[in-house]
């Protein structure tokens, strides 16, 4: 910059192009950064590289953010307030603008490696969100919850880890057991298997869907699904 107090007005221009500012502010580093904030907002860059050996993450950056803003409460993007998702969206725009003023230094102003950057970590991310476990909302969290807390109060008055059965025995004394999850629309067959293998990770369904290591009290009736406990005798 100009020290000498007969320094011009295009003296002072050149020295804010030399020194970066605002000139540097082109349509190239906007979409950079934009792509660079879409692409963290969903995954983190340690998150990109456990995808690559083997690992998914299933939390995003935003939902960590989230919490930070409201510790007292399990929160995510579906759940979180206007305000606090407007914060998140701002936090996550500075991350951008800040990699992006970063590639400009350390490439002295070239501009297409933000952009090529970032579109590149954003299609990673974003097929590596489509890849991963299903999210859920805490009210249906809480549903799943409650529904898993039946099943396993069902299996250890009903079940024993040893033996051999069909999995459509397991499902209708479940479903016997409790009526109001008597339709598949409530509570899938499928949705039944996660809940057996989580209660008992060493019950081996087969083919035919038979389980091995898994089987019935003797004291079940399968027709009704009531142990002999639960009858009082």
């Amino acid at each position: 910059m100009c020290g000498s107090p007969y320094c011009t007005g295009e003296d002072y221009a050149g020295g804010l192009d030399a020194g970066g500012g605002l000139s540097n502010v082109s349509p190239s580093n906007v979409l950079a950064a934009a792509v660079w904030s879409f692409g963290l907002f969903f995954k983190s860059p340690l998150q990109i590289l456990l995808v690559f050996l083997g690992r998914t993450d299933t939390e995003r950056p935003s939902d960590w953010l989230l919490r930070k803003f409201a510790p007292e409460q399990d929160k995510t993007w579906e759940d979180a307030s206007v305000v606090a998702k407007v914060a998140t969206v701002l936090f996550f725009a500075a991350c951008g603008c800040g990699i992006t003023a970063g590639f400009d230094v350390l490439f002295a102003g070239e501009e297409t490696w933000g952009v090529s950057t970032g579109i590149g970590f954003t299609v990673i991310s974003f097929v590596a969100e489509l890849g991963s476990p299903q999210r859920y909302s805490r009210s249906e969290l809480d549903v799943l919850e409650a529904q898993y807390a039946d099943f396993v109060a069902f299996a250890d008055g009903a079940l024993q880890r040893r033996g051999r059965c069909h999995s459509t025995e397991v499902y209708r004394a479940f479903r016997r057991k409790f009526p109001r999850y008597g339709d598949g629309d409530v509570l899938s067959d499928k949705d039944l298997r996660t809940m057996i293998l989580n209660w008992h990770p060493n019950a081996d369904r087969t083919n035919g869907g038979y389980y091995k290591n898994l089987s019935l009290q003797s004291g079940v009736d399968q027709r009704s699904a009531v142990t002999v406990k639960d009858l009082g005798l």
